[in-house]
């Protein structure tokens, strides 16, 4: 067209070429910037702790179709993978906070309840947090506040007390052993020993060698005190009571026994 002197057409020609031309560096820039978002976005999420595995394998197709000049698609791809970071990276973030979240609830009542069954679905949970399985654990999560739920509303310490009366002696302080278990879904506090009142005078209360402070979950201890009888013999019927609270919701309980 130049040697012909169509020089309207050569213009058009060039103009064309330089315009592609442009189109396609534009393309490139386009692609290789969001190339570099998609791995900003992955860096963040691993530090996050997230390991950005569907996000990893969109970049690497990105980077394939980058170097196959295909920067379009490329740029689609890198879009994609930056996109599935930052979601990724925020369902890890709040996956993570529910988890500790769920680990402070078992670490506020571990001395007080049994919370081997909570421990069970909290390991769910993390299980599934390392595999980036985020609707499993919430799906655990919800399970596992369902579970906290009823078991504080339903802990509850059950004493049960072994006394074996030694052989007493009229008038001499006598050392005996009262064995607490703890047979309930809760602690036991503020243990407090007494004699009944209303019954025959047969005991005197005399100085308490040990008491309990806190009775946990499946513990046995004992109250170690001295007794003053009025009456000898293997056999002397007297009442007592000893009380506790709930460690957890500071409920009284008091048994009397005899």
């Amino acid at each position: 067209s130049f040697e012909l002197g169509d020089y309207d057409d050569v213009t058009r020609m060039c103009n064309s070429s330089i315009n592609s031309m442009k189109a396609t560096f534009e393309s490139f820039e386009g692609a290789q910037d969001a190339i570099d978002i998609a791995k900003s976005a992955i860096e963040k999420g691993k530090k996050a702790g997230s390991k950005m595995g569907i996000s990893n394998k969109l970049l690497e197709q990105a980077l394939e179709s980058f170097d196959a000049g295909n920067f379009e698609k490329s740029s689609d791809l890198a879009h994609d993978s930056a996109d599935q970071a930052m979601a990724s990276n925020q369902d890890y973030t709040d996956s993570l906070n529910l988890i500790n979240q769920a680990k402070s609830q078992i670490t506020e009542i571990s001395s007080i309840l049994d919370v081997s069954d909570l421990e069970e679905v909290y390991s769910l949970a993390v299980k599934d947090l390392e595999s980036e399985r985020f609707d499993s654990v919430r799906k655990n999560i919800d399970k596992f506040d369902a579970l906290y739920k009823e078991l504080r509303e339903n802990a509850k310490p059950d004493i049960d007390v072994i006394f074996e009366a030694p052989d007493l002696v009229k008038d001499d302080l006598t050392k005996v052993n009262f064995l607490l278990e703890n047979q309930g879904t809760a602690s036991a506090i503020g243990f407090n020993f007494s004699l009944s009142d209303g019954q025959e005078k047969t005991v005197e209360l005399g100085p308490i060698n040990r008491n309990i402070e806190k009775l946990d979950v499946s513990e046995r201890e004992e109250i170690i005190l001295y007794l003053n009888f009025l009456r000898s013999g293997m056999e002397i019927p007297f009442r007592y009571e000893i009380s506790y609270k709930n460690a957890l919701t500071g409920e009284p309980k008091t048994i009397t026994k005899s």
